[in-house]
């Protein structure tokens, strides 16, 4: 377990995951043989919103007229799969993190509620 007690140990462990977060997105960029890209989801008309990045895979969110949804782009085919909360009345789905192939994020539900969600690319409802 890490114990942040110190400014340096925080600094250290912020530079220690820049530089995993870098290495991996380089394995997969010289795989995709990939170079500097904005992303923009199609179904993004407003906003598309990266919040996380795992080996090939880029989470986050985009805003349509028709809500916001969240998303995974995969870097190596450029794919860009919409995710929303599987549960009824479930509104503003964010993705926020991703670690494998397990994500995090949030939604609101029918009474405007905010909640956190956990799921895993198995789960994805496309959308």
């Amino acid at each position: 377990m890490f114990s942040f007690t110190t400014t340096r140990s925080r600094r250290n462990c912020f530079r220690l995951y820049s530089a995993l977060a870098t290495v991996s997105l380089l394995m997969c960029v010289s795989q995709a043989h990939a170079q500097f890209k904005i992303l923009d989801d199609p179904l993004g008309t407003i906003y598309t919103s990266p919040n996380g990045i795992s080996g090939c895979i880029v989470v986050g969110d985009y805003y349509s007229l028709a809500g916001q949804h969240g998303y995974l782009y995969n870097i190596y085919d450029g794919q860009y799969t919409t995710y929303d909360v599987p549960v009824l009345g479930a509104q503003q789905t964010q993705i926020k993190a991703v670690d494998g192939n397990e994500f995090v994020g949030t939604f609101y539900d029918s009474s405007n509620h905010m909640h956190g969600f956990e799921d895993s690319f198995g789960g994805i409802q496309g959308g």
